[in-house]
């Protein structure tokens, strides 16, 4: 029985490796997922400094400038960009 199938197969013609794989969408054709609206802070990338004994002087950054201190640690975070 397993001799028959073997001759079977080999008597078939080859299938093409692309007959088994399910069809896709067109890239044009694929729906995407929607998107957020961007949030100004997301925006840019932000960094992030951690010291001691140092300071800053910054003349004007709203919104994209913070610096304090936690014990001895001075925490400085900027958004650049």
């Amino acid at each position: 029985m397993r001799a028959r199938f073997i001759e079977r197969r080999a008597a078939a013609p080859p299938r093409r490796a692309t007959a088994a794989a399910p069809r896709r969408r067109p890239r044009h054709r694929r729906k995407s997922a929607p998107t957020p609206p961007a949030s100004p802070l997301r925006s840019g990338t932000w960094h992030v400094v951690v010291g001691e004994n140092y300071a800053t002087n910054v003349v004007h950054a709203t919104k994209h400038f913070i610096f304090f201190y936690i014990g001895p640690k001075a925490i400085l975070i900027f958004k650049s960009g």
